[in-house]
């Protein structure tokens, strides 16, 4: 490390589990995109070269699903809606510099549709979170640090499968 630089433990199991991304909130909160569908909902095509062309086809996220009933059959659902994707409200109660406290701020995004969590960003109060096919726009209006209020900005990202479901980042403000 450069001098002058220290590497210390922030958050760790059990407050957050498989974090994709993060993003730290102007008041010292972290948000956190955890991902449970790797491999559990979300597939990749480097595992299915042999079904490239029938993704290739695809021209809506619909049509995707469509495959993956064909794909999986009677184990749809098992296989393609079991696993979730969530995001994480991480904070540091005490202001030791570690987190002793998270809440699952927005969880349920688990349909055939949907991807693994890719970008996280506050805003002006409101969480903006890209799980394809969504860009969504959280908003915590009773200051509880859960989601009550969602709604879904722009939508139809992820037609095909490509690698993991895993291709909507790099949230900016701008």
């Amino acid at each position: 490390l450069p001098e002058g630089y220290v590497v210390e433990l922030v958050a760790a199991e059990p407050h957050l589990a498989n974090p994709v991304c993060f993003f730290p909130a102007n008041d010292g909160r972290f948000y956190v995109a955890e991902t449970f569908r790797l491999h559990k909902g979300v597939t990749d095509m480097r595992q299915h070269v042999e079904k490239l062309e029938e993704d290739m086809a695809c021209d809506t996220v619909q049509d995707r699903v469509a495959m993956f009933k064909r794909w999986a059959g009677d184990d749809f659902e098992e296989l393609y809606e079991t696993e979730h994707e969530r995001v994480k409200l991480l904070s540091d109660t005490d202001g030791d510099g570690v987190v002793d406290s998270s809440t699952i701020f927005a969880d349920g995004f688990k349909d055939a549709s949907v991807g693994i969590a890719a970008g996280v960003l506050e805003h002006e109060g409101d969480v903006y979170y890209t799980c394809i096919p969504h860009l969504w726009r959280l908003r915590d209006t009773d200051g509880d640090g859960v989601a009550d209020e969602r709604e879904a900005l722009s939508s139809g990202y992820g037609v095909r499968v490509t690698l993991l479901g895993h291709d909507l980042h790099g949230l900016q403000v701008g």
